[in-house]
């Protein structure tokens, strides 16, 4: 298993980590990517200045596949962060957390880099059509080739955990 982290930040008192989950999974052992996190989080601990930190989660899924099954996947990633984070020593009751088990919004705007002239006709399903599982159905027959692009270049991208740590 894979699972890319990057700190993409560090500012005296915070740090910012982008952790790139692979297809339909929510496994972090093993990966020498979560072990940068606890250890970068334990050095932070570490510090006696550290008691006033809170730490914010946003784990996003792409929205391939049904929306039960995004929210449970969704659900255990935040669930494996969060392990993750206590493993390191953190308290886990300093962890906001926010959910986005189906990212249609971030689809659309990727996708206007992609494919601008199909950006409309996404809009149009993604905000017309309440149920996601028949609006996934729809892009997918209705706008195919756009779909396995989206599928492919795009959905990746939205299965991201970011962990912001701040030391207030």
């Amino acid at each position: 298993v894979s699972v890319k982290t990057e700190p993409e930040e560090e500012i005296d008192s915070q740090m910012q980590f982008r952790m790139q989950f692979p297809l339909d999974s929510d496994d972090l052992s093993g990966a020498p990517d979560a072990k940068l996190l606890k250890d970068r989080l334990k050095e932070l601990l570490s510090d006696k200045k550290a008691t006033g930190y809170r730490i914010s989660i946003t784990v996003s899924n792409s929205p391939e596949g049904s929306s039960e099954h995004n929210a449970e996947l969704c659900a255990r990633r935040r669930d494996a962060i969060i392990r993750l984070i206590g493993e390191a020593g953190a308290d886990t009751g300093k962890c906001d957390v926010v959910m986005i088990p189906e990212n249609w919004d971030g689809l659309i705007e990727k996708a206007a880099g992609l494919i601008p002239d199909s950006v409309k006709g996404l809009q149009k399903a993604v905000y017309s059509i309440d149920d996601t599982d028949r609006r996934e159905s729809y892009i997918r027959k209705n706008m195919s080739i756009d779909w396995i692009i989206l599928s492919k270049i795009v959905c990746p991208e939205l299965r991201y955990c970011y962990v912001t740590i701040k030391n207030q």
